[in-house]
């Protein structure tokens, strides 16, 4: 079970690292900032990884990416970063949801997650006021990670199609690593090739016939030289014969 975990995320990180503009490194980056609050706020990994492939589009940084995110899924449910409650966050933060037609929450006990939340938002964001938009990403980001989500929402496309594909990404690692297998024995293949044609065409050499008929000629003079000497070594017969 355990392995099987391991490779749905490395097919997730490889294949959205493949499709969007985040490397696999990247998304790590930014999950190992952001995976355990975005977890906490009932986030799958497709959904966690999904964010920070949207958000990063916009932002070119993971690391930032990663940040904010923890930060901001922690604040959707009215907590900071150090696990302290933001007074009266929620209730505002319901108020304002609320009066563009949207909730924080699937019922009364269950938070959405933060990826439904933005997908939510991101669907009426071009429809809202400049002053709308500004008090909602003071409430969700704070200050600090207010361009980040802003970017987020404005490429919130990116993430619904991230989502696809890290939902259908299902061996997606193990056929690239065979495709470079393959690569691989493809070169080795023409490497060996050029070898052999390498040494064919010096075989071919005039020279080359010429320097490979005189060893030969010495092998075979040697050959007999030892054929006829007994009991007198060869380098003693050399020597009498200088």
């Amino acid at each position: 079970e355990t392995g099987e975990s391991v490779r749905r995320v490395v097919d997730i990180f490889n294949e959205v690292g493949n499709n969007f503009a985040v490397s696999s490194a990247g998304i790590g980056e930014a999950m190992l900032r952001s995976a355990s609050a975005l977890q906490t706020a009932g986030n799958t990994i497709e959904e966690a990884v999904s964010l920070i492939a949207a958000a990063n589009a916009i932002v070119q940084d993971p690391v930032k990416v990663g940040t904010a995110l923890k930060t901001v899924s922690l604040r959707l449910r009215g907590v900071t970063d150090e696990g302290e409650e933001v007074a009266n966050l929620v209730p505002k933060l319901e108020e304002q949801f609320s009066q563009i037609g949207l909730t924080l929450k699937k019922d009364e006990n269950t938070f959405k997650s933060t990826y439904e939340i933005f997908k939510d938002l991101s669907e009426v964001w071009n429809e809202l006021t400049d002053i709308q938009q500004a008090n909602i990403l003071e409430l969700v980001a704070g200050k600090e990670q207010a361009n980040v989500v802003a970017g987020l929402l404005i490429n919130f496309q990116d993430a619904i199609k991230a989502y696809e594909v890290a939902q259908n990404s299902a061996g997606s690692a193990t056929k690239e690593f065979e495709a470079s297998l393959d690569s691989f024995q493809t070169k080795i293949s023409e490497f060996t090739n050029t070898v052999q044609l390498f040494w064919s065409n010096a075989i071919n050499n005039d020279g080359a016939k010429a320097l490979i008929s005189f060893a030969t000629e010495i092998v075979n003079l040697l050959a007999k030289i030892v054929e006829h000497i007994s009991g007198v070594s060869l380098a003693a017969f050399v020597a009498t014969n200088a």
